[in-house]
């Protein structure tokens, strides 16, 4: 599909990341790859559906939060998103799941690091190529996010927003904390307009959310830097001379100048190919292995030792729901827990009773339960329509009906991907502004509204 859509995935060189993320015909690729791999709730995905739902996932962060912290234009008056309590709180929830997936890809790095049979692959040529089965039989993506240019520039791009975040969160707690000891010291001031409380506290969550970080995203930034160089001096080492020799005798009549360009056409089709191949899960080029011996080798030892290995092993990656042993799948299903792709909390809802109705409460993590009993009539039963909708949604989504329960916010569902989200609107131009951005889902794919009680 790629191939026949001449779809750009090689952004080895690439620096501008707002030009990676409007590229749609990519997200189009990813989206296939995501519902392909998709084989329905609470079940494990393929490789290659984990590696899609992750790239999906990081591309929208940055653009959420690249949009929240964006004056939109249009506007009368001057509108800045995130003077909005709820736009704050979702740009939190982004920032969460970015650090934790950062934390994640870390961890599994560390674990790469400590296997010996990678550690033989790197050393010998002649076993190179059993990388990428190796990668597969570990059911492990995190090498090819680093690998794979397009994914490796939403990484880059990623940590950039996450660093901004972090810096608006700290300058927002600066202002707020200078403003409120000058109104505690100064009775003229006290007299003044005092912090909007809702505001004030969701930036309190946003610098606990950054501060907790077991990654300092600084510190990964320029381990993707790094190997980013190093790929670039691989592709020129590997392509340079070779693509002279090849060329030259079936155009000696070229003057130079059209010669190089012929040249440089054919590192750049070697190149994509290269890369289509990592975007894929395949091979990762022979020129690889050099780079790969030294991040291993030097690059990642000495990343490790700015961070807590033991932290980042037993922490908890729910969020990003990369974590599909048989154990943590049945938990989670147990719970009912999905993720808002839009605000990246945990939803939850509540599991069907023995007689259909549905569960209600509260989860013990204080995640909002969104599961609401059935309707009944004035002698006790079940009102028709609710159990004819609850009916329906045991056939269509399963064992859970509380999505879109009658005590809380209806959810969209993506008619691709299966992806959830809360339908919420509010009067707040800021917020309305942000959302109407996710008029579509982070595959691309349209939104479905869920029946309430289904």
């Amino acid at each position: 599909m790629i191939g026949m859509l001449k779809i750009v995935v090689d952004y080895s060189e690439e620096t501008v990341h707002e030009q990676l993320v409007r590229n749609n015909l990519l997200q189009l690729c990813l989206s296939v790859l995501n519902h392909l791999g998709f084989r329905g709730d609470f079940k494990p995905r393929s490789l290659d559906g984990k590696f899609a739902m992750l790239a999906l996932s990081v591309r929208n962060i940055f653009f959420v939060i690249t949009v929240a912290s964006n004056t939109p234009m249009g506007f009368k008056e001057k509108l800045n998103p995130l003077d909005d309590p709820e736009v704050v709180d979702a740009v939190t929830g982004c920032a969460k799941w970015g650090i934790s997936l950062l934390a994640w890809i870390t961890d599994s790095l560390f674990q790469l690091l400590d296997d010996p049979e990678i550690t033989a692959m790197l050393s010998d040529p002649k076993r190179f190529p059993e990388l990428a089965k190796r990668l597969q039989a570990k059911n492990d993506v995190s090498l090819q996010l680093l690998l794979c240019s397009s994914t490796r520039g939403f990484l880059s791009g990623a940590c950039r927003r996450l660093m901004q975040v972090e810096t608006v969160s700290n300058r927002a707690a600066q202002y707020y904390e200078t403003h409120i000891q000058q109104q505690q010291q100064d009775p003229a001031a006290a007299s003044g307009p005092r912090p909007h409380p809702t505001l004030y506290q969701a930036y309190q969550r946003m610098v606990r959310a950054v501060s907790s970080s077991l990654v300092k995203v600084s510190e990964f930034d320029r381990l993707l830097s790094d190997l980013s160089s190093d790929i670039q001096a691989a592709y020129q080492k590997t392509f340079s001379g070779l693509n002279a020799a090849k060329m030259k005798p079936q155009h000696a009549n070229l003057t130079e100048q059209q010669q190089q360009q012929l040249n440089e056409q054919f590192a750049k089709k070697a190149q994509m190919h290269c890369e289509l191949d990592m975007l894929l899960g395949r091979n990762v080029p022979p020129g690889f292995r050099e780079v790969l011996l030294k991040f291993f080798t030097t690059t990642l030892p000495a990343f490790r030792s700015q961070t807590d290995p033991a932290k980042l092993y037993f922490a908890n990656y729910d969020l990003i729901e990369v974590e599909d042993s048989a154990r943590t799948l049945a938990m989670r299903k147990a719970m009912g827990k999905y993720v808002d792709v839009f605000k990246r909390v945990e939803l939850t809802v509540g599991p069907r009773t023995k007689k259909g109705s549905l569960g209600n409460g509260v989860a013990s993590d204080g995640n909002s339960v969104l599961g609401a009993p059935a309707k009944r009539t004035a002698n006790g039963e079940e009102a028709r329509s609710g159990h004819a909708n609850g009916v329906a949604g045991m056939l269509i989504y399963g064992n859970w009906t509380g999505i879109g329960g009658s005590n809380g916010p209806q959810w969209r569902r993506c008619m691709r991907c299966a992806a959830v989200m809360e339908d919420i609107w509010s009067g707040k131009p800021g917020y309305n502004f942000v959302l109407t951005q996710q008029r579509k889902c982070v595959c691309g794919g349209g939104w479905g509204t869920v029946p309430r009680g289904s």
